[in-house]
């Protein structure tokens, strides 16, 4: 298996386990932040999304989220105002065809688009980048479990 199939794999895998940590929950639900220091699920599935478009530029491909909604999910954003969120049936629907788009562009590029250079300092590859992308929404899918048991009540895994 090449790293473009690896990739594609393990990008559905995460996109599946953030559709089974969303089911049944509410858009409600989906913005209660934790009585300690974290973010709401919403925030996090945001957040996962705005990562996911930097893989998609890095592929060729359109983002899914438009640039005011990015503003609310980047590193370092502001507390996510309730009223402003993005709601959660809009992110859900954002994380599938954000998974048709990487499979997309991971089924078209080469072993040589991945081998170039993407960092040069650190002599970090495009494929690299790409797997760290991926390995940072494998933390927060990770807190996802959490949040949703958090946020509603819920079993961790419906």
């Amino acid at each position: 298996m090449g790293q473009h199939e690896e990739l594609i794999a393990s990008f559905g895998t995460t996109s599946w386990l953030v559709g089974k940590f969303g089911q049944g929950l509410s858009h409600e639900d989906s913005i209660v932040t934790p009585s300690f220091r974290a973010n709401s699920f919403n925030w996090v599935i945001g957040h996962i999304l705005v990562s996911r478009d930097r893989a998609l530029s890095l592929l060729g491909k359109k983002p899914v989220l438009t640039m005011d909604e990015r503003a609310l999910y980047e590193t370092g954003s502001e507390a996510l105002n309730p009223e402003a969120a993005v709601r959660l049936d809009h992110l859900l629907e954002a994380i599938g065809k954000s998974q048709k788009r990487l499979e997309e562009g991971l089924a078209s590029i080469t072993v040589e688009q991945l081998a170039a250079i993407y960092d040069e300092e650190r002599k970090q590859t495009v494929g690299d980048r790409l797997n760290g992308l991926h390995w940072h929404e494998t933390y927060h899918v990770g807190q996802l479990e959490i949040l949703r048991q958090v946020s509603s009540e819920r079993e961790a895994f419906p």
